[in-house]
Parts: C-alpha cells; sequence; structure tokens
C-alpha cells in the first residue's frame, strides 16, 4: 500500500493534545479534527509540526506524530532554522497550512524549493479582501500573504462566500469548498434549556462586551459566559471580568473542559455570537450540536442562519436587542432554530462529507 504522508504545520495545535498545556483557537481546532480523523485511514501518516509546549521532541498519540519543533521564546531567525530542519526531517507528500501570518512566507518559499506540495486553508473571510487583511494583520502581514496565496498548491475555503472573494479580489479561481469538520457526540448531556450563552476566547475582535451589554438589558434572563483568558492580552481579560461580574444574572467562566462545556451548551436555549469578523466558528457547530437557537451579530457564514432557519442574524447592536427579545417572547421558535441547526451540522459538517473532500485535494496534487 502506498502511504501517503500529510504535515500540518500549526504550532499553536499541541493543547488540543494536551488540554492542560493552554487554550488554542478555533483554527487549531480544525486541523486537529481534521488530521486524527485522517489517521483513522491507515493509507494516511498523519505528522504535526507544533511549537514547544514543554511536551517531548516527538509524540505519539491519536495515530498521529507530533513534533516539538522549536519555541516561540527563541530568536526568530533561530525558529525559523529550527522549523526548516524538522519540516525537511518529515519529508511528506503534502504540507498543510492553516491561518494568515507573514510567518508563512519563507516557509512556503523553502517548500516550493524543494518542491514539495503545499494546502493552505484559509480561516477567516477577512482573508479574501487584500484591504480587510491588511486592517486584521498589516500590510506587511498582507503582502506577505499575498505571495503565500500564489506559493500554494492549492487552497481550501471554508464557504462558499470565501471561494467568491478570492476569485473577485485575489484573481485565485481553483479554491475548494473544505467545510469544518465536526463529529457529533454518540452521548450528549441532556438539560433544560434556559440560558443565553456566548463561548469565546478573550480576544477584542469577538467583542464580549456587546454580549455583557445584552446582559444588563434583560435582567430576567440567565446568561452564561465562557471567556477563556488569552495569555497575551491578560489586561483586556480582566477588565471583560470585571464588567461580566458586576451583572447578577451573568455567571463568567474561565477556561473550561470540552466535556463540561456540553453541558453549557445543553442548558443553552440561545447561543450568541458578537464578533466582528470570522471564517465558520467552532462554537456555532458547537452549539449546533446541542440544539441551540441562534443570534448573531454580523457573522452568518453562506447565509447559513436564515436559509436553514436557525434563528437571527442582524448587523448593529440596536438589532441585536431587539431580536433578543423577540427570540426570548417566542418559546415555539426557538426550538425549531436549535433543532434546524442540529439538521444543518448533521448534513454539512460530517466526517463522511468533509474527509472524503481532503482526500480528494491530496490525491489531485500527487
Amino acid at each position: 500500500m502506498n502511504v501517503k504522508k500529510i504535515c500540518f504545520v500549526v504550532p499553536k495545535v499541541y493543547p488540543y493534545f494536551d488540554p492542560s498545556k493552554g487554550v488554542s483557537g478555533g483554527a487549531e481546532r480544525q486541523v486537529f479534527y481534521l488530521g486524527t480523523e485522517l489517521a483513522k485511514d491507515k493509507a494516511f501518516d498523519v505528522h504535526y509540526i507544533s511549537a514547544d509546549y514543554g511536551q517531548a521532541k516527538t509524540v505519539r498519540t491519536n495515530n498521529v506524530t507530533i513534533i516539538n519543533a522549536f519555541s516561540f521564546k527563541e530568536n526568530a531567525l533561530v525558529g525559523f532554522i529550527k522549523l526548516a530542519k524538522n519540516l525537511l526531517k518529515v519529508d511528506a507528500n503534502v504540507y498543510v497550512f492553516r491561518s494568515a501570518s507573514s510567518n508563512l512566507l519563507p516557509v512556503f518559499l523553502l517548500l516550493k524549493l524543494f518542491r514539495k506540495k503545499t494546502v493552505y486553508m484559509v480561516a477567516n473571510i477577512d482573508e479574501g479582501v487584500p484591504e480587510k487583511l491588511a486592517v486584521a494583520k498589516g500590510k506587511l502581514g498582507a503582502l506577505s500573504m499575498f505571495f503565500s496565496y500564489k506559493l500554494a498548491s492549492r487552497i481550501s475555503v471554508q464557504t462558499n462566500e470565501q471561494k467568491v472573494l478570492f476569485a473577485k479580489h485575489r484573481n485565485i479561481i481553483k479554491t475548494t469548498l473544505l467545510r469544518n469538520i465536526y463529529n457529533i457526540s454518540p452521548e450528549l448531556p441532556q438539560s433544560k434549556k434556559n440560558t443565553i450563552l456566548w463561548v469565546g476566547r478573550c480576544i477584542p475582535w469577538k467583542q464580549p462586551e456587546v454580549f455583557i451589554e445584552l446582559a444588563s438589558h434583560f435582567a430576567n434572563e440567565k446568561f452564561v459566559m465562557v471567556c477563556p483568558k488569552v495569555h497575551s492580552d491578560i489586561d483586556y481579560w480582566s477588565e471583560i471580568s470585571v464588567k461580566a461580574h458586576d451583572l447578577p444574572n451573568l455567571e463568567f467562566l474561565d477556561y473550561i473542559e470540552s466535556h463540561e462545556l456540553k453541558k453549557y451548551y445543553a442548558a443553552a436555549k440561545i447561543y450568541t455570537i458578537t464578533s466582528v469578523s470570522e471564517g465558520m466558528p467552532n462554537t456555532m457547530l458547537e452549539a449546533a450540536e446541542a440544539n441551540c437557537a441562534m443570534l448573531s451579530l454580523n457573522i452568518n457564514p453562506d447565509g447559513m442562519i436564515n436559509q436553514y432557519k436557525m434563528g437571527s442574524c442582524v448587523h448593529n447592536k440596536d438589532e441585536l436587542f431587539i431580536k433578543l427579545k423577540e427570540l426570548i417572547e417566542n418559546k415555539e421558535f426557538i426550538i425549531e432554530a436549535g433543532s434546524n441547526a442540529f439538521q444543518y451540522l448533521s448534513k454539512e459538517h460530517n466526517e463522511k462529507s468533509v474527509i472524503p473532500i481532503f482526500k480528494e485535494i491530496v490525491d489531485e496534487l500527487l
């Protein structure tokens, strides 16, 4: 059997293999799900390149190999040299990257020099519009990504919206729609649904303060906020924590384990997302698994909330307050919207739909 070696190069992925090592984002979660699911097929030898989180040099778990390649504390040049050595030592057939960064360009140039195939997975809708990416990553980061997109052997997108934006604004026509993968738990916790929930890392562009403002206007409703701190911005988390703890109807939580988090989704009648921009938020998929109705400020990938009647998406804070009041008063719609969300998740994001598409990408490149 011709085994295909795939290497996911995602420095912050390791906490998903060992949650005691910290908190990582949705992009890392997706490559964790994708790689560990792919590794169940013996035709694939799956590796991850990770940064140093105190783990061994090489870790074997979940049928994958994780290489501790470099430390964030090291000089950038030293870190790149170590990363380059490990990339070439793995000698994969295909290298997979996710999330825009100015650090990608030298890596893509190196792999191009050695005639290696690469896949870049788009993580945020802003990547499709150069001006928006420049705001998010700075002009240098946006310029670097311009060349990285050109160097990638293949680009995958999460939504049809991203596909259109890459064609319109970047003249990159050949992108592959690869939806986020999500494995629905065989046994989900059961609970009376009576809370309004927000889940996300405590970073400014997720706008947790908007949810706190919502809670302050609906004193008779119980709000829950799972808002793990990001160590690069502890001051912001402290500010949000103080504001949240001032409200008696708002329960504010730091990081909790995924199995515990499912209990909070199970108890939520409405899931709220307040981000400025996203790709396909993993938290929306987690909420869909728990039959939560959706209330979103701006985020509506491919119009799914409207198309599948999963709740409401609005475009300013005034509308957000109005729609929340309407949802609270319409219990039947909340139940129906939650059921629709679960059906959408089951149909569009299961491993049987996603993994074959990724395998097709690999086969086309080799």
